[in-house]
């Protein structure tokens, strides 16, 4: 676990997602959770270990699965935006979800799954405050990379979870995302209201302004092979060409070829089935 800033902790040891931590003096605000059950522990024990408050708070970034499976299990209460609750509550399970291959890192994982959906305590619709330190940690709703993104900003140590909004590395999951919004927000992001501020992608940790910039270029280029895909009678040979494309962006280990080949399939799909239907 690294301290980044006073009252700021990620951890990137755990498969899933980046994890956070804001160790207030009213008690603990967390980011994300690890989905395996033999993480949860450690990852409860190092927090506990931070001292503060008593109290307990979840904040779940989206309903992606990596990041949301194991949240109840950290004994607390959950945030996330409306829509995700909207989602969480659709009655869709783990198990499904699992199912149907998405590229997420608990796709690869071999331990029965829950079939119970998640279900958060608390849900906002613009911005939630969270007052628990003198100043507010803000979560707000940022529907860019999904629809019920959210990121969560402190500003007296210049901190932002900006979630799925930027990933390196790797391609991001497109099936619940918005193009246009998502690169507002990425241009709002590289814009001088965050030059001094850290910024903490959920998949790659404190990233610098290149990665923003780079996830731009990523996103115009998803907006221009999408114009090519619309047309329902688009050939299979020609969505697979797209998706070796969009892959070529990223850099990365050639063992995560067929993951990360498969999270653009299902999201690319995802998405234009969205669209079709006028989501």
């Amino acid at each position: 676990m690294d301290q980044i800033s006073e009252h700021v902790f990620i951890e990137d040891e755990f498969p899933g997602v980046v994890l956070g931590a804001f160790n207030f003096s009213h008690g603990l605000v967390m980011v994300d959770a690890p989905f395996r059950r033999q993480d949860i522990a450690p990852w409860r024990g190092r927090l506990a270990n931070l001292g503060g408050g008593v109290d307990k708070l979840v904040i779940v970034l989206d309903n992606q699965i990596d990041r949301c499976y194991g949240a109840r299990a950290m004994g607390a209460n959950i945030l996330c935006h409306q829509k995700a609750l909207a989602l969480f509550q659709s009655g869709s399970s783990a198990s499904h979800i699992q199912e149907e291959k998405t590229g997420a890192e608990l796709d690869i994982m071999t331990f029965p799954l829950e079939t119970h959906p998640i279900t958060p305590d608390f849900a906002y619709s613009d911005q939630a405050a969270i007052y628990w330190d003198g100043d507010p940690l803000l979560i707000t709703h940022h529907p860019g990379a999904h629809l019920a993104g959210s990121w969560a900003l402190y500003e007296p140590e210049k901190i932002i979870f900006v979630g799925d909004s930027v990933v390196a590395d790797q391609p991001p999951f497109l099936a619940w995302s918005d193009l246009k919004l998502w690169l507002d927000d990425l241009y709002h992001l590289a814009s001088d209201s965050f030059a001094d501020y850290k910024i903490v992608s959920g998949r790659n940790g404190l990233v610098g302004r290149q990665a923003i910039y780079d996830m731009i270029d990523f996103i115009r280029q998803v907006g221009n092979e999408i114009a090519g895909l619309q047309d329902s009678h688009v050939k299979d040979e020609a969505f697979q060409n797209t998706v070796a494309r969009l892959l070529s962006h990223f850099e990365f280990d050639q063992k995560w070829h067929e993951r990360y080949t498969q999270r653009l399939q299902w999201g690319l799909s995802k998405y234009l089935q969205r669209q079709s239907a006028g989501e």
